[in-house]
C-alpha cells in the first residue's frame, strides 16, 4: 500500500490592510464587510474555516456591530472560525522599539482571551516588507507565541534554509517559522486554482505537510464561490500530489512538529526588502516617535505618582492612545507606503493620543508636586526626569519679571530648584 500523501493545510484568510489606498474609516467598513461576507460562506460550506487575526478589525466589528461580533463568536466556538495571527495588527517589524512590539502582542492576545476566550500561539506578519528585527524571536516567545508565519520580505532579498525553519534570535530565542514557497499571503478573484499550481511546482520534492494561504486580500474580500467550488473539485478527484484539506496554520504547526521537529535554523534579522520605505515620509516617523516618548514619559510619571501620591494609574486612560501608537506602526502608515488621505487619517488619531498622554503626564506631575513643601519666599522649580538613568541636559524657565512679593529678601535667591 503506498504511503499516504502530504497534506496541503488550506487556509482561507483575508489579509486586510486598515489603511493603505483608503483611510482607516474605509479599512473599518472593509472588515465589516468581508466578516459578513465570510459568515455567509461558512454557512454554505460545512467543510470551509475561516482564520482571522488582528484585535483591531474586531474592536471595529464589536463597536459597530454587535451582531455579527456575536455571530463571529458563536462560529468560533463551533471551531468554524479561528482567531489566529494574535497581534493587534501587522506592523512594521523594523521602526517601532521594544515596547510597542510587547504592547502590539499584549493588546491583542488580552483582547481574543477576553472576548472570545482563546489565546493564539500563531502570529501572522504577512506583508512587513522591511524586514523582521531579530529581537522578535524573544519577544514573541515570552508572549506566548511558537509560530510565526511572514511572506516578505521574498528570497530575492532573504535566503531561508527551508519553507519551514526555527528562527533564532539575538538573545538565543526560538520560534518555528514558515514562508509560503509561493510567497504570497492572499489570492485574486477567482485566481486561486493558478496561485495553487504555481505554489505546487515550487514546493515540488519539499518533504512533508505544506500550507496554502489562500483568499481575497489586501482590501479584503476573502473565500469566493469559484475557488470554494474549485477546492471541491480536487479534493473529490484527489488529483493532486497533495491531500487537500481546509484548516489552520495551528493543525500545520501540530503536523510539522510531528514530521519536522528541528528544522533547520536561521540566526538574526531579515532588513533586506524595501529598505527606502525607512526614510520616507519623515513626518509620520516624527509623529510616531513623539507619542511614543510621550507614552512612555505618561506611565512613568502615572507608576511615580500613583505610588508616592496615591493618584489613579494612568493604564486605562492611555489605552486609546496606545491603540492609536499601535496603528501608526502598521507596515503600510508607519513606512510612508499609504496614500496621503490615509496618513493624514492615522495622523488625527495619533494626534488625539498626544493630547491624551499630555494631559496625563501634567496630571501626574501636579499629583507628585502638590505637597511639597515651599521654602520660605523661594519660587519652587520642579525638574522631571522620566528615564531611570541620570540625565545631563540644559534646563530653561521664564518668569514674570514683575514677580515682586513685598516680603521678598533681595539677598535671598529667587529660585530654589529640587530635583525630582
Amino acid at each position: 500500500m503506498p504511503d499516504a500523501k502530504p497534506i496541503l493545510h488550506l487556509v482561507c484568510n483575508s489579509h486586510i490592510d486598515p489603511v493603505w489606498i483608503w483611510d482607516w474609516q474605509d479599512g473599518c467598513l472593509d472588515a465589516l464587510s468581508t466578516f459578513r461576507h465570510a459568515i455567509d460562506f461558512l454557512r454554505e460550506y460545512p467543510e470551509l474555516i475561516f482564520n482571522h487575526n488582528e484585535a483591531l478589525l474586531y474592536e471595529w466589528v464589536e463597536r459597530h456591530d454587535p451582531e455579527l461580533f456575536a455571530a463571529i463568536a458563536e462560529l468560533v466556538k463551533a471551531g468554524r472560525w479561528n482567531i489566529t495571527g494574535g497581534w493587534y495588527l501587522q506592523p512594521d517589524c523594523s521602526m517601532p522599539e521594544g515596547e510597542t512590539f510587547v504592547r502590539l502582542a499584549l493588546y491583542g492576545r488580552r483582547y481574543f482571551q477576553e472576548k472570545f476566550g482563546v489565546a493564539p500561539t500563531v502570529s501572522y506578519n504577512f506583508d512587513a516588507f522591511t524586514g523582521h528585527n531579530g529581537a522578535l524571536p524573544q519577544i514573541l516567545r515570552r508572549a506566548g507565541f511558537e509560530f510565526y508565519i511572514h511572506c516578505r520580505p521574498g528570497s530575492v532579498h532573504v535566503a531561508l534554509p527551508a519553507f519551514f525553519y526555527r528562527w533564532r534570535g539575538i538573545d538565543g530565542s526560538e520560534v518555528y517559522a514558515y514562508r509560503p514557497p509561493n510567497e504570497i499571503y492572499c489570492t485574486d478573484i477567482g485566481r486561486a486554482e493558478v496561485r495553487l499550481m504555481t505554489f505546487l511546482e515550487k514546493c515540488a520534492g519539499a518533504p512533508g505537510d505544506q500550507m496554502f494561504l489562500w483568499g481575497v486580500g489586501d482590501h479584503g474580500g476573502g473565500p469566493t464561490r469559484v475557488d470554494l467550488e474549485m477546492f471541491r473539485r480536487h479534493i473529490e478527484a484527489d488529483d493532486l500530489p497533495y491531500t487537500l484539506r481546509h484548516s489552520t496554520p495551528e493543525a500545520f504547526l501540530a503536523a510539522m512538529k510531528r514530521q519536522n521537529p528541528a528544522p533547520p535554523v536561521y540566526e538574526g534579522d531579515t532588513h533586506q526588502g524595501a529598505m527606502a520605505s525607512l526614510t520616507s515620509d519623515a513626518g509620520t516617523k516624527r509623529r510616531h516617535r513623539r507619542l511614543d516618548s510621550l507614552l512612555h514619559k505618561a506611565e512613568r510619571y502615572g507608576a511615580l505618582a500613583a505610588v508616592r501620591a496615591g493618584a489613579e494609574p494612568p493604564a486605562a486612560s492611555l489605552a486609546e492612545a496606545w491603540r492609536s501608537h499601535m496603528l501608526q506602526t502598521f507596515h503600510d502608515v508607519l513606512t510612508g507606503t499609504s496614500i496621503v488621505p490615509g496618513i493624514e487619517s492615522v495622523a488625527l488619531l495619533a494626534n488625539g493620543g498626544m493630547a491624551d498622554a499630555s494631559k496625563s503626564i501634567l496630571a501626574s506631575q501636579i499629583a507628585l508636586t502638590r505637597d511639597e513643601p515651599l521654602d520660605g519666599d523661594a519660587l519652587p522649580l520642579f525638574v522631571f526626569n522620566p528615564h531611570p538613568w541620570p540625565v545631563m541636559a540644559p534646563v530653561v524657565t521664564e518668569f514674570q519679571l514683575g514677580w515682586r512679593p513685598a516680603s521678598l529678601d533681595r539677598a535671598k535667591p529667587l529660585v530654589n530648584v529640587r530635583l525630582q
